[in-house]
Formats: structure tokens, sequence, C-alpha cells
């Protein structure tokens, strides 16, 4: 930058172009100085932008030096515009053209001076390369997403991904071939799938517990209804027997005959209960259970009972809470846990680990249990039963508790699903574990019991002979003929009623004389416990033996309005049953 003309007071124009200079030089912007289309100065600033050393060697250049090629005929032009003056734009973008032949986009802003030598034009020029490389970027993407929006994509497909630190997740992949500045691109989407696939397997876990829970209460169902009809069967059955028994015009082989059939009835029953501890509807003596000394108990039963290539161990814990239950069917249990697992052993060898705990679960500790989707958060004691045998796979796990599934080469398969009914009978839980090659663990849960329940009473042995009135009320017609022969035959005086209706009418004309009531559960129009509220209303007294062939279990949960019934005689009874409890009521 010249030096102006001296002035005869020289200092203050001196400081004010010492100012100027140093604004000059030090300015990151590059300013140069043109007339008649040549360099005519600049700062560092100019030079180091069109790539030269010294400000020196651009003086007296032409413009036209630093433009790049393709955008010199338009700065002639604007110069010989400005030249004719006429008004021209005093900001606009070309390209530049550096001393190595590099070329760059700048914007130049440019203004016109008078001097004492004439006009002067300024410039003062901007790189806008980084600018420009970022539209074009934002151009470029933009037309990808144009493509990408337009085209269509593949099917996806899944595939497991593997990050930079090592870890892995699972991923969703889609792609596609389209053209991208006139050239054929593979296109591919990946996304992150790991939450999705972990929600999805929890709602397809949720839905096989459900679909499982429900398959196993409509199973339960029909095993109790055909328990129930059953039951009545073998009622009539063995009150048949009973009466053809005491004709004392039958020989010894006729007598041999009849018990056979009465052994039979037996095994029926038996069967007949099996179903209903399926269905949940098993009667139940209510006791209290230590379980600790019940496994022990068991023991030397379960060690002569279990496969020879099975080795007993167990972990009893020494102090649990009592559980309120029928004694003889958790035995049951444990028996048909631990012979199931001995019978898993695979090997030579194996092992089967009987153990027992007590804890407090929350309502989520049961949810993936079988049958244990409505237990409440509580106390609960435990058995478990573990073995290092075969093991299940998901499909035979999925049915261990169906009736008549069987793995055995010989088996009815009503050993776990009586189990499930046992424990629902509980109020309890299963939860199992399993997988091929790593054996089981059953773990059973039942409520730990917050008091003592009292023992039931023992049953009185019964007389040959008995007296008074007894009204039998039973919708089954055979059903009503087979007790009334029965009762007639140990000397009673019977009343009989179809339903309740006519058992309430019989009841009302005669309940002075009648001593006992022998009511059956399920019937149509007035069910038993609605029919035994009726008779409380009108005698409050009277002495009721509810019946049923769905054992004692429908009546633990309902609501009673009234008191409930004197006793519970789960069909098929024996004849000796029915008359002992008849004549224990009477005898009050």
């Amino acid at each position: 930058m010249s030096s102006p003309a001296p002035r005869e007071n020289g200092s203050e124009p001196e400081e004010a172009y010492a100012w100027l200079k140093a604004l000059f030089d030090e300015s990151p912007l590059a300013i140069g100085f043109s007339r008649g289309g040549v360099v005519a100065d600049a700062n560092p600033a100019y030079a180091r932008l069109f790539g030269y050393g010294q400000v020196a060697e651009l003086r007296g250049r032409s413009l036209l030096e630093q433009i790049a090629p393709s955008h010199r005929s338009r700065i002639i032009e604007l110069l010989a515009q400005r030249a004719r003056g006429d008004r021209l734009p005093h900001r606009y973008q070309t390209r530049g053209l550096r001393r190595d032949g590099t070329e760059f986009p700048f914007e130049v802003t440019t203004t016109q001076v008078i001097v004492a030598d004439g006009p002067l034009l300024i410039a003062f020029i901007s790189d806008v390369s980084e600018r420009e490389d970022a539209l074009q970027a934002l151009k470029a993407s933009e037309e990808r997403f144009r493509t990408l929006s337009a085209a269509a994509l593949t099917e996806p497909c899944e595939v497991t991904a593997l990050r930079t630190d090592g870890s892995t997740f699972l991923a969703e992949i889609r792609g596609t071939t389209l053209s991208h500045q006139g050239r054929p691109t593979r296109v591919a989407t990946l996304r992150d799938i790991t939450e999705r696939k972990r929600m999805e397997a929890e709602q397809r876990a949720l839905g096989e517990r459900i679909q499982q829970a429900q398959k196993l209460e409509s199973l339960g169902v029909l095993a109790g209804g055909v328990a129930h009809d059953f039951n009545n069967i073998l009622t009539i059955i063995m009150n048949g027997v009973e009466l053809a028994k005491n004709d004392a015009g039958l020989g010894p082989r006729a007598v041999a005959q009849l018990d056979a059939v009465s052994l039979a009835a037996g095994r029926a029953a038996e069967l007949c209960r099996q179903m209903l501890a399926y269905a949940g509807k098993a009667r139940l003596s209510r006791e209290p259970v230590e379980l600790r000394a019940l496994v022990e108990g068991t023991w030397s039963m379960m060690e002569a009972a279990v496969s020879k290539k099975a080795t007993l161990e167990r972990d009893l814990a020494p102090e649990l809470a009592t559980l309120v239950g029928d004694s003889t069917q958790i035995r049951q249990i444990v028996m048909n846990l631990v012979l199931n697992a001995s019978e898993a052993i695979g090997g030579p060898r194996g092992t089967v680990r009987v153990s027992t705990g007590a804890g407090t679960y929350d309502a989520s500790a049961f949810a993936r249990s079988v049958a244990g989707g409505a237990l409440k958060a509580g106390r609960y004691v435990w058995l478990e039963v573990r073995d290092d045998g075969v093991g299940m796979d998901a499909s035979t796990l999925g049915q261990m508790f169906d009736p008549f599934f069987t793995t055995k080469f010989v088996g009815r398969g009503l050993g776990m699903a009586s189990v499930l009914g046992m424990v629902r009978g509980h109020g309890g839980a299963i939860d199992v574990e399993s997988s091929p090659g790593r054996g089981t663990r059953v773990r059973v849960f039942f409520p730990a019991c917050p008091g003592q329940a009292a023992p039931s009473a023992p049953a009185l042995t019964p007389q040959v002979r008995g007296q008074g009135v007894v009204l039998v009320v039973d919708d089954e017609k055979n059903v009503l003929l087979s007790i009334d022969l029965l009762l007639r035959g140990f000397g009673f005086e019977v009343i009989v009623a179809r339903d309740g209706l006519e058992a309430v009418d019989a009841f009302r004309a005669r309940s002075a004389e009648i001593d006992v009531v022998l009511l059956d559960l399920t019937m149509p129009r007035m069910n038993g416990l609605e029919t035994l509220e009726q008779l409380r209303r009108i005698a409050p007294a009277v002495r009721v033996i509810l019946t049923s062939g769905y054992g004692e279990g429908p009546f633990g949960g309902e609501p009673r309005r009234c008191e409930g019934p004197d006793a519970v005689l789960p069909k098929p009874y024996a004849a000796e049953h029915l008359l002992a409890t008849i004549q224990r009521l009477m005898s009050k």
C-alpha cells in the first residue's frame, strides 16, 4: 500500500496511514486494487488465496490470470461494461485460478473510487469452497433421498451384526439396486431390531403360557365332567353290588363274582379320582402338613421304588412353615415327581435330588409357572425334584401335563396330569426347567399356613342296621333308585326327590320326621347349595350330607349364605361309608 504525500502537519495523517496499513496487511479478507484490468496492489491474504508467495509477484499482472478460463469471458464483459460507465452488480461469484492451476470458487464485492491519478477498482474476495462443498453435499443427499424414496426395497432379512467393539446385535437389512448419477448403485438400509425381537419373544412366550393355561383348563373341565358322570354310574353299580350281596340265596361263586365287580368298580373309581385330581376337584382332607417330615417319612418308599440307575439325594431345609393340605396327595406328588425323575436317567448312573425350602414371593415369580398365574404375593414352601437325565425339548415340555401324554413304553399318562390337579387343589403352582441333555428341575409351591387347621374327625364303624327317615335328592333316576333300595334294605324309611324344588316341598311337608337329607350338588332348576339354604330356612338344625360326582372340590370355593353341610360324601361311595356317615349325624 503506497505512502501518502507528506503534509505540513504530518503527525496525524501518518498515524491514520499506519492504522490503515496495518488493517490492510493483517486482514484475513483478500483485498486487491486494479486499474485497467491490471493488479495495482493487494494484501498478503490476496497473495495467499491465489497461491503467490509475495504481493510483489502479483503487481502488474492481468486480473484474468486469477480467473478460471471457463469464467474469463464473463469477467471481460463486466470490465467492458464498467469502462462504458454501465451500472454493474457490486457482488457476484466466479471461479478463481491459483498459481498451481487449481480452481476454486470465490465471492467478490467490488467498488470504484476516484483518486488523484484516476479511477481505482477495489475488490474484496472470499473463498467459498467450503460453502460450495456443503451445498453440493446437500444436493447429493437430497438426490439420494429422492432416489431411495422412489425405490422399492427388497424383502428384509434378519442377521446378527458385529459392532467395532466386538459385541453383536440383531439387525434387519433391506437392499435394492438403483441408478445414481447414471450408474447402478446397490443401496442397503440396516436397522437395530434387538429390542423389537426381545418384545416379540416376550409376547410370544406370554401367548404360549395363556394358550397352555386355557388348554389345561379346558382339559380339566372335560376330565371333571367325565369323572362326574362316571362316578354317578359307579354309584349305581356299587350300590347294586351291595344289594345283591345281601341276598341270602346267593352261592359262593356268585358272591365271588360280585366281589370281582366291586373290585373293578373300585379301580374305576380310583381312575375317576385321578381325573378329578387333574381337574383340581379331588377331595382334600385339610390338615397341617410339615413338608420335611413328610419327605423323610416317604424316603424309604422312594428308595425302594426308584430305578436302580438313580441315586437319591436330599437337601431338606431344617425349619419350614407348615402348609395345610392333604398329606396323602402331597405324598403322591412327591412319589410321582421322584419316579418320573428316576425314569428320565438316560445313562448307566444318575442322580435325583429332592430339596425343600421356603420364601416370600411376589406374583411375578409365578408368571411362567404352570397353574400359577393367579397366585398372590406371599410366603410359600416349596418342594423341588432335580435330575441329571436326558431332559426334555420344548415340544415335550409343553405336553408333560396333558392327560394321557406319556414318553414311556407303557403307562396311562395320568401321573403328571394328576400332580398338576393336586397342586391346583392346594392353591399352588409348578415351575419346570428342562432342556435336552441337561436334565429337569420341577419345583412345586404351596401356600404357607398362617395357622393350624383342625384335623378331620375320625369315621365311625357302621352298624349293620339303621332306622329313621332319610330324604334322598338326586336328579339321576338310576342313582336315586339304587340309593333308595340300599337304604331301605338297611332298615331306613326313604323319601325321594328328583331335584331341589321337589326336595324343598317334601321337606316342608315332613320336616319334623326327616332325620337326614342326602343331597346331590349338581341338579337342574335348583342346585344343592341353593336347596341347602332353603332347607335351613325351614329347619336350621336339619342334618345334611352333600354328595357329588365332582368330589369335594367345588364346595370349598362356593359363597355360602347359610351354614355348610354337616358332611361331604364324594361319589362313588361304598355302602358302609354312607351308613357310617348317616349314623354319625343321627347320633349327634
